[in-house]
């Protein structure tokens, strides 16, 4: 019978059996075991070395990808060390390298701070991943990151300021368009009741001021009435000029799209 490998259970010592067989004795320590613990105490060894052997390639393959990532992070190549970063964060978010460095390429080493809404929202939980794991380098990035919130904050509060305007103007709008109507409507009015009094004046040089007079009086409502209607379309243009602006700024606010450096 060909003789297997195995262990002594005992002393650890390399043997070589007869699978045969149910029992056998140590030459080393004269100790009985049973040949089938001997064998699998052997097939679980090798099995061990085949891991650890595993584990130190797949150790080694991991340092040079976060080796690769620094150094595109070094020669300015932000976009291609995010990708190889964010990867790592999937493959080894155990590692706080993984979320450093995902700070690092977003902000390109903190020239920016300008981000839109999903990018604040990611840098924040960079930090904030980067913080469970590893405190000391987590400080080195609070103030950045602060002041990434910060700056997001205040875009949101004047794109708010921004639409409260166009929400007045648009009230001024409307308010002058329906009060210069009504005033039209009197002046109309006003006009008529003015033609019906100088329909009984007798015509005379003190009369004809009296009439001018009048009509200036009369005829007031109805000039009140065109001069409100224009402030309500110059009201409607400045609302129309805002709107377009608070869509230009929103349409930024979530792309993120201003590259301000940092002083």
């Amino acid at each position: 019978m060909p003789l297997v490998k195995a262990v002594c259970t005992n002393c650890g010592a390399s043997l070589e059996v007869d699978n045969a067989k149910d029992a056998a004795i140590c030459p080393y320590c004269s100790t009985p075991y049973i040949v089938e613990k001997a064998i699998n105490q052997y097939v679980m060894n090798v099995n061990n070395l085949n891991a650890g052997i595993v584990n130190l390639v797949q150790e080694d393959k991991s340092e040079k990808l976060f080796k690769n990532a620094a150094t595109q992070l070094m020669l300015g190549e932000f976009d291609s060390a995010f990708s190889s970063y964010n990867d790592l964060s999937i493959s080894h978010s155990y590692d706080p390298r993984s979320w450093a460095g995902l700070l690092s390429a977003k902000s390109k080493n903190k020239k920016i701070i300008d981000f839109g809404t999903y990018d604040v929202e990611n840098i924040k939980r960079y930090y904030k991943n980067l913080e469970k794991l590893d405190i000391d380098a987590a400080k080195e990035w609070k103030e950045y990151c602060e002041a990434v919130v910060e700056a997001f904050k205040t875009k949101k509060e004047k794109l708010a300021q921004m639409e409260r305007e166009e929400s007045v103007l648009e009230k001024k709008s409307k308010d002058y368009e329906l009060i210069g109507r009504v005033m039209i409507v009197l002046g109309v009015f006003s006009l008529f009741s003015f033609f019906g009094i100088i329909s009984s004046i007798t015509y005379s040089n003190g009369n004809m001021i009296l009439i001018l007079l009048l009509l200036c009086i009369f005829a007031s409502p109805l000039i009140a009435g065109f001069i409100l209607l224009y402030c309500s379309k110059e009201k409607k243009k400045d609302k129309e000029k805002l709107s377009k602006k608070i869509s230009e700024f929103s349409q930024m606010l979530n792309s993120g799209k201003w590259e301000r450096k940092v002083k």
